[in-house]
This record gives structure tokens, sequence and C-alpha cells, in this order.
């Protein structure tokens, strides 16, 4: 994650919180209605189609091979914890206004970080005691003094200690809620000065980017950068044109609609390859 206050970033999350009573977009309950909302049609996006053939989000995979396979893809994995979470997920999408598919994308790519992988809750809280506010744990891979900012702000992000929430994954829901809303409402503010908005699917992935590299920087180095295009709705268009991490989380819709619903996507894995 690289915040605009931390430069050398990873490609993996952040999160944390956000004032209840903020602009946020439609209840996230109605999953299927979000995707009619958005020009969704069985979770095909502008950004990527559904996963077929060659094209898995951003992954040039044989739709065959992975159907031949029983070990799950990264993405799958990721499903599979969304599906484990979804009580968590709905949870926080109540207290936050934010949509249930936009926390399932960053739990489905987030939870399957490799550095994740390789060190489980007791290699991160190691991690953490070490790197302190700079490093990136949990299921949202959020970093540590994002999370400390914004449980200072919110009282209902306090709980235990922030490391200890962020490790616990039903608490992490919260704090990845709580960080897409302030995302949003920073977002929506800093356009409405400009005299500017952005259509429902283009501003949910500017969301999704800005929970990876921070609202300054998604404002500073690519929003405001005019050679992105003439309207900042342009400039939207060709950062997600060119971002892997959108193409990694909301690129793969499809599939987090179908773990919210509770769907296996290894089980069920010709319904969607």
């Amino acid at each position: 994650m690289n915040h605009a206050n931390h430069a050398a970033a990873r490609s993996h999350a952040t999160t944390a919180g956000a004032a209840r009573g903020m602009m946020g977009p439609e209840s996230s309950s109605s999953s299927a209605r979000e995707l009619r909302t958005m020009g969704y049609e069985a979770g095909r996006s502008a950004l990527s189609p559904a996963p077929t053939g060659d094209a898995i989000g951003a992954h040039a995979v044989d739709a065959s091979e992975v159907r031949a396979s029983s070990v799950p893809t990264r993405e799958e994995s990721g499903a599979r914890e969304v599906i484990e979470l979804r009580s968590a997920i709905r949870a926080a999408s109540a207290q936050y206004g934010i949509p249930e598919t936009w926390i399932g994308c960053i739990i489905m790519h987030e939870s399957q970080s490799t550095e994740r992988q390789i060190l489980g809750d007791i290699g991160e809280r190691a991690q953490a005691n070490i790197q302190g506010s700079s490093a990136s744990i949990g299921v949202g891979q959020m970093q540590v003094g994002v999370a400390e900012r914004l449980r200072n702000a919110d009282p209902r992000l306090r709980g235990g200690s922030t490391i200890d929430d962020l490790l616990n994954a039903d608490r992490a829901a919260l704090y990845i809620a709580a960080y897409l809303a302030e995302i949003l409402r920073k977002m929506r503010l800093w356009l409405t000065r400009m005299g500017e908005a952005l259509e429902p699917d283009l501003e949910r992935d500017m969301v999704l980017l800005g929970y990876n590299i921070g609202f300054e920087a998604l404002r500073d180095r690519n929003l405001s950068d005019a050679s992105f295009g003439v309207t900042y709705a342009d400039r939207a268009r060709t950062i997600r044109s060119r971002s892997q991490y959108i193409a990694h989380t909301s690129g793969h819709l499809q599939l987090v609609v179908r773990a919210l619903q509770g769907i296996d996507p290894v089980r069920h894995r010709d319904d969607w390859t």
C-alpha cells in the first residue's frame, strides 16, 4: 500500500473509519440491484468482462485449465474467505453504508496477499510489533497507522488493541468499510467542489483504488493529472483501464457477488469460468 504519507507502497490495501451520517451509496443488501444499477450483467464490467476464455480478471488463464484443476485460484480462495465472513461483511455494510460487494472485493483480494499467506496471524503480529504503523496486516492488509487514526476518530472502531482488531477478521471488516466510507466521502466532497461527479461504477473503482494508494495519492497524482483526460470522469476511465488493482478487485465482481450468496467458487466453477 502506498498512501500519500507512505511513499514506498506495497500493492496491498489499507482500511479504517468514517462517520455514519456521510453521503453513502445505496444500501449494499441488494448486490443484484447494485449490479443492474451500475450497468453490469452477470458480472460484466467496462473494465473487464466476466472471466471466461483466456481472461480471468487481469490474468491470462485458460478457462478449461481452471475448470479441470482442483486447486483453488487466488481469487477462489479469496472468495471462500468472503463466504466465511458474510455476516461480518453484512454488518459492516449496514454500519457504514458501503455496499457489501465493495467490502467483499477488498477481502477477496487482500486476504490472499503473499505476505499474509506466508506469515499468518502470528507472523503478522510480529511484523506489526517490529514495523509499527507502516505494517499492513489482516484480511484487509490495512496499515496499522491508518487503522489507529480512524479508530481514534470513530468510537465504533474501538474494541481491543488496533493490532488485535485488524487480525480479527470480523472486526477487520468494520475497518475496511470505515476506510472505504472515508475515501468515498472525501472524493465526493472534492469532486463537488470541482463541479463534477463520477458515474456509479467509476466512483466504486476509484474508491477501491483509493483504498490501495490513499485518497491523497488518488487525487493529487491521478485524478488531477490533466494528461489523463479533460474531465475527471475521463481521467477516472483512463486510470481504471491501467490499474491492475482495480482489475484484481472489481474485475472479479461476479465472483464476489456469488460468494456473498454463499456459492462456493470451486464446486460451482463451471458457472463462472
